[in-house]
């Protein structure tokens, strides 16, 4: 058997496709949509952190008396984004960095989590109105990466799939829109990448469409991979069995 994570779905999903009689005992742990690889993937994160920032205001206005973000969610997300105003304005010292409002909302992936996102935003809470700062440190939210890894990733993406554009204009205006389709994120997975300086792949994308026997599995709240990509796989490969783990 054969576990296949992230990218790794995708490229399992075409390996079925180009030999399905090899397809013996393979379980694809959280799929992407293969319609919509790769540049679509990253926009699917913007569309999964809005519903996973929806459901976190809901949960953590029930849990008012313990954060104090407010008592319904329509106040929880009136805290989150004057929170995001404030930093903007004004750097936030806090766990050794000073965030500004887009480096705080780059962490989209915390919602997911609703208890630690709680946790961490009424922490840059206390912290931006002044009460038990951290200690400050350099603007944004740094990262460390492993830039070999990275350079693998963006070879495959960008040369395995013409979605993407050559026109940097194109990034530009489908920001905008994403923006406000998705305001948490969507203007950061709509963003220009490397892939629009790099040469086409000299192979058309493979087309997902067949019934090998396999299995997905997949959490209800992923960040990288949401559960409506999970079931595009699903639509594309129509022999396979689909189990979700309910993490609410």
């Amino acid at each position: 058997m054969e576990t296949l994570r992230r990218e790794g779905p995708y490229l399992g999903a075409v390996y079925m496709q180009l030999f399905p009689q090899r397809a013996d005992r393979i379980v694809l742990d959280s799929a992407t949509d293969p319609t919509w690889v790769y540049r679509g993937m990253f926009q699917d994160m913007a569309k999964a952190a809005e519903q996973a920032f929806t459901r976190w205001t809901a949960w953590t206005a029930r849990r008012h008396t313990a954060y104090g973000l407010g008592g319904t969610p329509a106040e929880v997300r009136k805290s989150y984004w004057d929170l995001i105003v404030r930093a903007n304005r004004k750097l936030v010292p806090f766990e050794g960095r000073s965030l500004t409002g887009d480096g705080i909302r780059a962490d989209n992936g915390r919602f997911f989590h609703v208890q630690k996102a709680a946790e961490r935003i009424a922490g840059l809470k206390e912290a931006a109105e002044g009460r038990n700062p951290g200690p400050s440190g350099t603007a944004g939210q740094v990262q460390e990466s492993d830039d070999n890894y990275a350079s693998i990733a963006w070879s495959f993406m960008c040369a395995d799939t013409r979605t993407w554009s050559h026109d940097p204009e194109e990034y530009r205006r489908e920001a905008i829109r994403d923006k406000a389709r998705y305001p948490l994120y969507g203007d950061f997975a709509a963003a220009i990448r490397p892939c629009a300086f790099w040469e086409q792949g000299s192979e058309p994308q493979t087309r997902i469409d067949n019934k090998a026997g396999a299995l997905i599995t997949q959490s209800e709240w992923g960040s990288q991979t949401p559960l409506f990509a999970a079931q595009a796989m699903h639509r594309a490969l129509r022999g396979f069995r689909r189990v979700t783990v309910n993490s609410s």
